[in-house]
C-alpha cells in the first residue's frame, strides 16, 4: 500500500501544482478529467506524466489511449500502480503532511 500511496501523492502533487491548490483539496475521488477542455487535452496528460522523473524511475509509460476510461485521481493512481507492479514500493518523494501538521519556520 505504501507504494500506491506514494504514487497517489505524486499524482496529487501534480494536480495541486497544475491548479494552484493545496494538496489537501485533492483525494482519490477528485474528478480531475472535468477540468480539461476536451478529450485530446486529457489524453495528452499521459505524455506529461510520462515525462515526469518519478514515472521514469518506475519505468512506466501511460498511453494516451489508457486515459479514455480514467476520470479521477484514484483511477490514474491505480493504473500507474498496476503498471509499476512491485517497483511501486521503491518509489520515493512527494510526501506531504496534512495542512494542520505543517510547521512553518518563523
Amino acid at each position: 500500500m505504501a507504494g500506491k500511496q506514494t504514487i497517489q501523492n505524486h499524482v496529487i502533487a501534480y494536480f495541486a501544482w497544475r491548479f494552484d491548490r493545496p494538496p489537501s483539496q485533492f483525494d482519490r475521488k477528485t474528478k480531475v478529467r472535468d477540468a480539461f477542455e476536451n478529450d485530446e487535452a486529457w489524453e495528452a496528460l499521459a505524455d506529461t506524466f510520462n515525462d515526469m522523473l518519478w514515472m521514469q524511475q518506475l519505468g512506466v509509460k501511460v498511453a494516451q489511449s489508457d486515459m479514455d476510461d480514467l476520470s479521477t485521481i484514484g483511477d490514474l493512481t491505480d493504473l500507474i500502480a498496476q503498471k509499476a507492479g512491485k517497483k511501486a514500493k521503491t518509489l520515493k518523494g512527494a510526501e506531504f503532511a496534512p495542512p494542520d501538521e505543517i510547521h512553518w519556520p518563523l
